[in-house]
């Protein structure tokens, strides 16, 4: 491969819509040029291909399509899925079967959301920002003496010991990071429902208990049937919401 002045001419030549992107860097590559050789697809399209050095050493050539984010991948010359690969099975020695210890699982999941773009829970993570610190993201055996320094109970349930952001919205580093039980994690999710009666603010999982009804049936009277917070949160149970109206407009109180 060789690589040739980019020029407007060249790249006009060139079936796929691009720009000049030497000197840039995507993932572990960074640009070195155009080619002097093209990738030929399906149909016959003749695509510009340019010239990259991985991190690792490796050169090899690229569509500016590998770039994009609408191509799902980290960019690089194939190291960074087996680097991935390599920590999935064989790191510190805590491979994942049947025997992989707890902790490392959870290492390794934090490591998959927030830096593989191919993770299902990618999007909530790495897409929207959220990190891991380089200390933890390289080496296991950091994250795992904070964890231990921190709460970490190797013997507790997994329902009982989950790692928290405290800052939804920023990173898995030391400061922002505790243990705790998977129900007080999801009074921190983004997602959960504040909501105000007789002047208290909680989260609906918090109202479930403050007033002896289940989430389920607070969630179902809210977002199912347009239930007011106060008559989600004041009538019991069984009670249907249309024999208090009716019983209002009885006494002629209802507004």
């Amino acid at each position: 491969m060789n690589i040739v002045e980019v020029t407007d001419e060249c790249i006009r030549n060139g079936r796929a819509k691009s720009k000049n992107y030497t000197g840039m860097k995507f993932g572990r590559l960074t640009i070195l040029g155009l080619s002097d050789e093209y990738k030929i697809d399906s149909k016959g399209g003749k695509h510009l291909l340019w010239v990259c050095r991985c991190d690792c050493g490796n050169v090899v050539q690229k569509t500016s399509h590998d770039f994009s984010y609408s191509s799902r991948k980290v960019p690089s010359c194939g190291c960074y899925m087996s680097d991935m690969a390599r920590g999935l099975f064989t790191k510190h020695g805590a491979t994942l079967n049947r025997n992989t210890e707890r902790l490392y699982v959870v290492w390794n999941g934090i490591k998959q959301r927030c830096l593989n773009p191919n993770n299902q829970y990618y999007g909530a993570y790495g897409g929207r920002g959220i990190t891991i610190c380089n200390e933890w993201k390289t080496d296991y055996t950091a994250f795992k003496e904070w964890a231990y320094d921190n709460g970490y109970d190797e013997n507790a349930s997994s329902q009982q010991c989950t790692i928290d952001r405290i800052d939804v919205n920023k990173g898995y580093f030391p400061e922002n990071c505790r243990w705790v039980s998977a129900k007080e994690q999801s009074v921190n999710r983004t997602n959960n429902r504040i909501l105000e009666y007789l002047g208290e603010k909680h989260t609906v999982s918090e109202w479930s208990e403050i007033v002896g009804l289940p989430q389920g049936t607070l969630n179902g009277r809210l977002n199912r049937y347009g239930w007011s917070v106060e008559d989600a949160l004041s009538l019991p149970k069984h009670s249907r919401r249309c024999n208090k109206i009716d019983k209002e407009k009885e006494n002629g109180t209802s507004a």
